[in-house]
């Protein structure tokens, strides 16, 4: 079963790895989760050393530093084991390529983008011995701009664009968080949208003085109470349209589209305080002014929103002014200056494509549009100079991407699933796109678990918009075994009474949890299957971690294992620094370092120090 199975996955693995010609075209990878999918990037390399490409001539590049670290150590190693089995010209090659070694081009893109900037400053257009400002020094260098502009800006009055932004319902403070955002978005501005026309506000008022007029001549001819919720809501919406006639006029048109609560709402007011169909006209009406209001906040809120981003330019342009004094890039500069360098100037897009033959790309669903654009344009054609990344006509073989975007983290690092799924339609086009879906890591129990779930929640959308792939099922390498199941669902002792306090329910669960634990070891089922001895064991403590979805039940978690005597570890809680032994330590250092601090001495003196 399994070898008619895998059948199409060792095809496309073989590929990707470089064998069977598997060199010769560009190729994007999708390798789900547990595919092996590094030890396919490190065999490409190794395949090509062995066709004689240069390591110096190679890129690589990761997600993060950590990743390259492994991938550059795991390509030392499998090329320095290589050598004493191979004979003749391959060898050859491959002591050659371990020489070299160090100058191999495997790293993030930030440092990738680095060493293209330095080795052509000038057209880049950026100080030669520029450094690269870590988060702190990027922080401060914010602040500092920002502090400087603002005060410029609002020493010369209150700008329009911020006396708008109560369309926004932002503050000053969210308006500079905005700002230190639009660092990293900055590319985006350019495609702004015009201002639109927001309508006729002037008439909207009218038509709440108006109505509000009949909402409460409908309550005193219609409502027997005068506590119904639904007359009640009625007279507070005409005494907000009362208050418009107390406020100046450039402040009307903002009240009346944000603080306006118009009433009542499709569900307030009891039908039988009405007379037969008063209450469902009343509802129907208000239900039309809402309606209106809306359309007229969304039109002035886009005209906020577009003078404001539009006025916080003028910020950016001061961090950049700052940044260029002192010598500075941040890491999306790394990114849109080295993407500029490839796209506008001829000279040095040839020279780079000319530097490098092969492009290998790890992690491709999570890559920043910028990544994407230059690993396209690297890999273009001797020769060829597209004005757009969508339009180069990649040099066969030279472009290796791996990726999965059921993995990808939505806009994390700017990441953009439709520059991921566009792409792969262009490596398809002249190219090759490979799936790896045996799963080395997981139990078949599980796998089939997780297939089951996202087969019907992973679904792509119709239309034009690819923000979400279809799901492809894993497939398990490993064989099904009878060592217990692939899932447990844990019962707490008995069901909850509806309304039972959720402290008493979360204390429930981690009894229930640290019960079964406490089972496992006893028992020693189920068993564990253990990657070093390449056998089935008895699990232990180390073999077991928790999930929480957040911190907030970690102490009746805690409890649960102190009282089954479990030990524990806590990675990533914020409850170390309120633990009893921590805030004691602290006290103590407090009046070590003080000793004229008498509360901090006091509270020293009660601790068990």
């Amino acid at each position: 079963m399994n070898a008619h199975e895998h059948a199409t996955d060792r095809e496309h693995r073989e590929l990707a790895r470089g064998r069977n010609g598997g060199l010769d075209f560009t190729t994007l990878v999708e390798a789900g989760a547990g595919t092996g999918k590094t030890s396919v990037l490190v065999d490409r390399l190794l395949a090509l050393v062995r066709a004689g490409t240069s390591v110096s001539r190679i890129v690589a590049i990761t997600f993060t530093e950590k990743a390259a670290g492994e991938l550059r150590v795991r390509f030392r190693t499998e090329i320095e084991q290589s050598i004493p089995e191979a004979a003749g010209e391959e060898r050859a090659l491959l002591e050659a390529a371990f020489r070299e070694i160090d100058r191999a081009n495997v790293g993030t893109i930030h440092s990738f983008c680095a060493r293209l900037l330095r080795e052509r400053p000038v057209e880049a257009e950026v100080d030669p011995d520029f450094t690269v400002a870590d988060e702190l020094r990027r922080g401060v260098l914010l602040e500092s701009a920002w502090d400087s502009w603002i005060r410029g800006e609002l020493a010369r009055g209150l700008p329009r664009a911020a006396a708008e932004v109560h369309f926004l319902g932002m503050g000053l403070s969210a308006i500079q968080d905005l700002a230190v955002k639009l660092v990293d978005e900055k590319d985006a501005l350019e495609f702004l949208p015009e201002p639109v026309d927001v309508g006729d506000v002037e008439g909207f008022i009218e038509d709440l003085a108006r109505e509000s007029e009949a909402f409460r001549a409908m309550v005193a001819e219609s409502c027997s109470s005068r506590d119904d919720r639904a007359a009640l809501a009625v007279e507070r919406f005409a005494e907000a349209v009362e208050s418009l006639a107390l406020l100046p006029d450039d402040l009307k048109v903002p009240f009346a589209l944000t603080r306006i609560q118009i009433g009542p709402s499709s569900r307030t007011g009891n039908k039988k305080n009405w007379e037969d169909g008063a209450i469902e006209e009343l509802r129907e009406r208000a239900h039309l002014l809402i309606e209106s209001q809306d359309t007229l906040r969304a039109r002035a809120s886009h005209n906020s929103a577009v003078a404001l981003l539009t006025w916080l330019k003028g910020f950016l342009k001061e961090y950049e002014r700052q940044k260029g004094v002192a010598g500075i890039l941040d890491f999306q500069d790394l990114l849109s200056r080295a993407r500029d360098l490839l796209r506008s100037d001829k000279s040095s897009r040839r020279y780079f494509k000319r530097s490098f033959d092969r492009i290998l790309v790890d992690e491709f669903q999570d890559t920043d549009p910028l990544q994407c654009e230059m690993a396209f344009f690297l890999a273009e054609k001797d020769g060829a100079f597209a004005d757009d990344w969508r339009e180069v006509e990649l040099e066969p073989g030279k472009l290796f991407i791996v990726g999965d975007p059921k993995q990808s983290i939505y806009r994390f690092r700017r990441a953009d699933i439709e520059t991921y799924e566009l792409a792969k339609k262009l490596i398809r086009s002249s190219g090759r796109v490979l799936s790896l879906s045996e799963n080395f890591r997981t139990r078949p129990h599980i796998v089939e678990g997780v297939n089951d779930t996202f087969a019907r929640t992973m679904v792509a959308p119709e239309g034009e918009h690819a923000y979400q792939p279809d799901y492809e099922a894993l497939k398990a390498h490993r064989p099904t075994d009878d060592t217990g199941p692939g899932v447990v669902l844990i019962r707490p002792p008995a069901p909850f009474e509806k309304g039972t306090n959720r402290d008493v329910i979360r204390k429930a669960e981690a009894t229930a949890v640290a019960a079964y634990i406490t089972s496992v070891l006893e028992t020693g089922h189920p068993l564990v299957f253990d990657r070093r001895t390449e056998e089935w064991r008895r699990p232990e403590l180390g073999d077991i971690a928790l999930l929480f979805h957040r911190t907030t039940g970690l102490a009746q978690y805690e409890e649960a294992f102190n009282t089954y005597g479990l030990d524990y570890r806590i990675a990533g809680g914020k409850r170390f620094y309120v633990r009893r032994e921590v805030s004691e330590l602290a006290t103590v250092l407090s009046a070590i370092e003080d000793p004229n601090d008498v509360l901090s001495v006091l509270g020293a003196l009660r601790t068990p120090f």
